[in-house]
């Protein structure tokens, strides 16, 4: 609906919906161009806008759409690589200092879930989902595994001892 009504306050004032043709779908993604979509939005949004042109079954629309898109690709690629290390090394952070702010803060439940993110290397999440009950092994050990990403069990890595 979004697409149409950007269509209408636009160049294009459709009178019926099956009047859709290329030169709509190229405006569109021009327009779209134009906004300023991140490469992510616009695949999402080309992906809806093939969609829309199956559901007029007006499959012959496609090949415009993908003209564009292979003559504009870096306006449609999404990068899921990172360019730049995020590490904390790079970064130049020091865990210390952060785990000495926290323990600042005077909260005591914020201050654990730091420790936590240095023992095993949680995501913020998973330190606030973290069950102590849950979290020691037959042999002992301590381990993350409930509310983790994918289900995936954490150890302890490193610095901090929880």
């Amino acid at each position: 609906m979004q697409m149409i009504a950007s269509l209408y306050r636009g160049k294009y004032q459709l009178k019926h919906i099956t009047n859709f043709k290329g030169k709509h779908a190229l405006w569109i993604l021009q327009n779209w161009t134009d906004v300023g979509l991140a490469p992510s939005t616009m695949a999402t949004y080309v992906s809806h806008l093939r969609t829309f042109i199956g559901w007029l079954a007006k499959p012959t629309l496609l090949s415009v759409v993908d003209r564009y898109c292979a003559e504009h690709p870096e306006r449609t690629q999404r990068h899921t690589a990172t360019d730049r290390d995020k590490s904390e090394r790079a970064a130049n952070i020091d865990f210390e200092e952060i785990l000495r702010r926290a323990e600042e803060t005077g909260s005591e439940h914020f201050a654990a879930q730091i420790h936590l993110i240095g023992a095993f290397g949680l995501r913020v999440r998973e330190a606030w989902l973290f069950r102590p009950h849950l979290s020691v092994d037959a042999s002992g050990a301590p381990h993350v595994d409930w509310g983790t990403k994918g289900g995936r069990p954490r150890k302890q890595i490193g610095r901090a001892h929880v």
